[in-house]
């Protein structure tokens, strides 16, 4: 099926200039015609040729209509294009306990590891990502894709209450990652960034870290939040502060970066540790150690485009334009 043009709101601006250029033309015409019949008589325009000047005003406006069509693009007929895309895989989990409330990093931590990850997505290039959420369980909210919109649109929708247990399950996380591994065979390389704080109410963790090695997952470690830490608030149904987060014995509930443990998990597993900083240099590094990594050949895409046919009408213009000067 025909697609007229490529930008049709373009076209129809640029066809109404055409359109205004080639009637004052014409009315130019028209004046030097009138005005060679009143003096046509006296012997002053015997050099002036009406039809060469019809013929000339012709040619410039049906150019300026051709390279307003062409300027729009018109496009038609279908032509198959395939493309090869060569990446990485790169799952990346966020932590969404309740711990991952607090404030030591502002506005939150896990609202600053949502800011984080998109300028990492920013700076990795030609890669695949998946999103996984966890806390005490875990669930991927976006299969590997290349589409970033996408990815983004999912990560904007996490939240502490999507599938939070109030604690961490680092386990959890690990093991619903192998498993999205395992579901993409063949890969030389699987890649798993974390954005967590550390806090970890893991059962089998050293269970777990030994079958992401078998499979060879590597591990980047994200640590969000201080080792200070701050208390955990507490947010009504309105998203109002209700105080913060207390113990059985009424004390308050300080949240802090377990950085050891986090290092320990990335080392183990031919990873890095990174602490999330308020500059660039965590996900320069982190694109870094993800670059490391050999690129590796995703299916190839094949989709369907319209042809570009504005050379045809360019190039009628100009020859137009040509024959107007030669004239």
């Amino acid at each position: 099926m025909m697609h007229l043009v490529l930008y049709p709101k373009v076209f129809i601006v640029l066809l109404g200039i055409a359109f205004c250029g080639a009637l004052l033309l014409f009315r130019r015409y028209l004046w030097q015609k009138r005005v060679s019949q009143q003096l046509g008589g006296m012997n002053t325009l015997k050099h002036f040729s009406l039809f060469r000047k019809f013929l000339k005003t012709i040619l410039v406006s049906v150019s300026l209509l051709l390279l307003a069509i062409a300027l729009a693009r018109p496009q038609w007929g279908e032509v198959s294009q395939t493309v090869s895309q060569e990446g990485r895989d790169v799952l990346i989990a966020l932590d969404i306990s309740r711990s991952m409330l607090a404030q030591d990093i502002l506005p939150s931590r896990i609202d600053a590891a949502k800011k984080k990850i998109k300028e990492l997505l920013s700076r990795l290039t030609a890669e695949r990502v998946s999103l996984l959420v966890f806390s005490g369980i875990a669930l991927v909210q976006c299969p590997f894709t290349s589409d970033t919109h996408a990815f983004l649109n999912f990560l904007d929708l996490a939240d502490v209450e999507a599938v939070s247990t109030g604690t961490t399950a680092i386990d959890a996380a690990l093991s619903t990652a192998i498993k999205t591994f395992e579901d993409v065979p063949g890969r030389a390389s699987r890649l798993l960034v974390l954005f967590t704080d550390g806090e970890d109410f893991s059962t089998d963790l050293l269970g777990v870290e030994a079958q992401a090695q078998k499979l060879g997952v590597h591990i980047f470690t994200v640590g969000v939040g201080t080792p200070e830490g701050a208390p955990i608030p507490l947010y009504d149904e309105r998203g109002k502060t209700q105080g913060h987060q207390k113990d059985a014995q009424g004390n308050l509930v300080i949240t802090r970066l377990n950085e050891q443990l986090l290092s320990d998990l990335a080392k183990k597993t031919g990873g890095t540790y990174i602490r999330m900083t308020p500059n660039e240099e965590d996900s320069a590094a982190l694109v870094k150690a993800v670059h490391r990594f050999e690129k590796e050949k995703f299916d190839d895409t094949t989709f369907a485009t319209q042809e570009e046919r504005y050379t045809l009408f360019a190039l009628i213009g100009a020859i137009l334009l040509l024959l107007d000067w030669i004239l």
